[in-house]
């Protein structure tokens, strides 16, 4: 959050600077759990944490989808660092599961 603020990423204002925290808040739980799924060693516990993740991600995808911007940004009409996050966490979807993302 604070390496956003100097190159102008977190926001206009504050309120747009809350709304990029609340995406990033939101996505945040996200990675942690793929790649607990990505890297588990053990397969019994890489399904148990795939079913879980496989849940999770139409969820937060779902409610992400619903909260965004029209303008083709989460908040606002210019890029900010939650459009990255989110860009990220996409990646990384993608990697796991090809073709997820179609839908949104």
């Amino acid at each position: 959050r604070f390496a956003a603020k100097e190159p102008g990423l977190a926001g206009k204002t504050t309120l747009e600077q809350a709304q990029a925290d609340m995406f990033v808040d939101e996505i945040d739980e996200l990675l942690p759990k793929l790649g607990a799924v990505v890297f588990a060693k053990d397969e019994a516990v890489k399904a148990e944490k795939a079913k879980e993740v496989d849940k999770l991600i139409p969820e937060k995808l779902a409610k992400l989808e619903k909260l965004s911007g029209a303008n083709g940004h989460l908040v606002g009409n210019n890029l900010l660092w939650c459009d990255l996050v989110l860009f990220n966490t996409a990646f990384n979807i993608e990697n796991y599961k090809p073709g997820t993302l179609k839908n949104y």
